[in-house]
């Protein structure tokens, strides 16, 4: 079990660190490092990097008893495109890595319990599930600034 633990923990820490020195490449949507301006460029950003956008709750039904149990690792958030981008990883391996998009204009951060419910209750609810590579293109997606 704590071999399981570590192993999540050296994955969050990895991921983060990966994400905090890539830049958005070709597969992210905004070229070399420039971190999309608007709410379009982002989902495209992170469409490309192979996150999916949750329509309905079914969607993100894998994360909801971790999200309840608040089970998962908060990886931080960053302002890109005029809102809030919240990023949510699994402490499980394989995991998921979920990105929130607060909608414009947004005083507070969003509840996360909320948004896996209602994924139309922000502007976005992306995930990635599995042990991807792909988390990495979808960091990158917020830039390396904060």
């Amino acid at each position: 079990m704590n071999n399981l633990r570590t192993r999540s923990r050296l994955l969050v820490v990895a991921v983060i660190a990966a994400g905090a020195v890539a830049g958005c490449g070709a597969n992210g949507g905004a070229q070399h490092g420039a971190r999309p301006a608007t709410l379009a460029q982002l989902n495209s950003c992170l469409g490309s990097a192979g996150a999916k956008k949750a329509a309905n709750a079914s969607d993100l039904s894998f994360a909801a008893a971790d999200i309840a149990r608040l089970n998962y690792a908060t990886a931080g958030s960053k302002r890109v495109a005029g809102t809030q981008v919240y990023e949510m990883l699994s402490t499980y391996h394989p995991g998921y890595a979920l990105f929130m998009v607060a909608k414009p204009g947004s005083a507070q951060q969003p509840s996360i319990a909320s948004a896996v419910d209602d994924p139309a209750s922000v502007a976005g609810m992306y995930f990635i599930r599995g042990d991807n590579p792909d988390f990495q293109a979808a960091q990158a997606c917020m830039g390396a600034g904060s």
